[in-house]
């Protein structure tokens, strides 16, 4: 049952994350006429755009201290790159193939670009200590599909990949404690790494018949949520 409808505009509201404090929402709109993030509070009240910058901008999340946001951008650069991108955006289209990541602050101050890797660098989520961001990255990869994840300070510092599959794996996730990781794969299956024993694969939940397009914890119970492209959502007690 819907109970509130938060956004009314015409275009593109999308990709809303909540904060860790319940209090603000974050989302991708077009509503000035470009893709850029937007914070407005719970209940819908107080719209407020964040960044200002030519380019798509999308799949905010918060730090756990809600000070902060992590994203990812694909900002167009040469007069070719600019034109192509506004003629999809005309269209209410967008097709980002280069994608980078920044933070800005909750204000919109202190925008900064953390990844210069090249290809697409996404789904990026704060680690619970709030200094270190996990993403999904094929910056190494010769085909285009096979992403792992790294982890980077939220200063761009200290780059380290975590896992070296030749799959999809995106959407990383850790647990509230930190002392899990979780992610999604286009194997259909949801994949749980162990942070404690240097991320090392400890389960697999094997339950959708497509890939699994997103997978969430319960910021208080161990409980996980997955949707994916065969329409479904499963909820999971992991086995930890």
């Amino acid at each position: 049952k819907i109970v509130n409808q938060l956004t009314n505009e015409p275009g593109y509201d999308a990709e809303a994350t909540v904060s860790p404090d319940g209090k603000s929402i974050v989302y991708t709109s077009t509503r000035s006429g470009d893709l850029e993030l937007w914070i407005m509070d719970i209940d819908g009240e107080n719209k407020h755009q964040i960044t200002k910058e030519l380019g798509y901008d999308g799949g905010a999340f918060f730090s756990p201290d809600n000070k902060k946001l992590i994203f990812r951008s694909s900002r167009p650069k040469t007069e070719e790159e600019i034109t192509k991108y506004k003629a999809y955006l005309a269209e209410g289209l967008v097709a980002p193939t280069n994608m980078e990541l920044y933070t800005v602050n909750v204000d919109g101050s202190d925008l900064k670009q953390i990844t210069s890797l090249g290809k697409a660098n996404w789904a990026p989520f704060y680690h619970p200590d709030g200094k270190r961001v996990i993403f999904s990255s094929n910056h190494k990869s010769e085909r285009g599909y096979d992403f792992d994840l790294y982890m980077i300070n939220d200063d761009g510092s200290n780059l380290e990949q975590i896992t070296t599959e030749s799959i999809f794996n995106s959407f990383p996730m850790f647990s509230p404690d930190g002392k899990y990781l979780v992610s999604a794969s286009f194997d259909s299956k949801i994949k749980l790494f162990d942070v404690e024993k240097n991320y090392e694969l400890i389960g697999e939940l094997d339950g959708h018949n497509d890939r699994v397009v997103s997978v969430r914890w319960h910021p208080e119970v161990p409980l996980l949520i997955s949707t994916s492209a065969d329409k479904t959502a499963r909820l999971w007690i992991p086995d930890t």
